[in-house]
């Protein structure tokens, strides 16, 4: 499942734990559910604003990504900054994956 991270909306970086990924004007007007980043995913946030672009880590059998979402010219329409920041980040977990060959 990939969860969307909010990086400036609360004191610190949480995920949003929901079924689907929530609509914009959803994080905007909804009270959703989070939880807080582990220790994997903290680290990658710093590493993210430092302008690497995408993390992973592999754990036994199971793989997992942390990536940034960087804006677009549309996006400034309701971000401030500028066309390439951080706005915020996905996490996503896959279990049982193969080593490749």
């Amino acid at each position: 499942m990939i969860e969307l991270v909010s990086l400036d909306r609360f004191d610190a970086p949480v995920a949003y734990v929901e079924k689907e990924l929530p609509s914009m004007d959803a994080i905007a007007t909804a009270d959703l559910e989070t939880r807080p980043l582990d220790d994997f995913e903290t680290g990658a946030i710093k590493k993210l604003r430092g302008g690497t672009k995408l993390l992973t880590e592999r754990k036994g059998p199971g793989l997992r990504m942390v990536g940034a979402i960087l804006a677009r010219d549309d996006c400034l329409a309701c971000h401030s900054g500028n066309a390439g920041d951080l706005l915020g980040a996905f996490t996503y977990r896959f279990t049982d994956v193969a080593e490749a060959p």
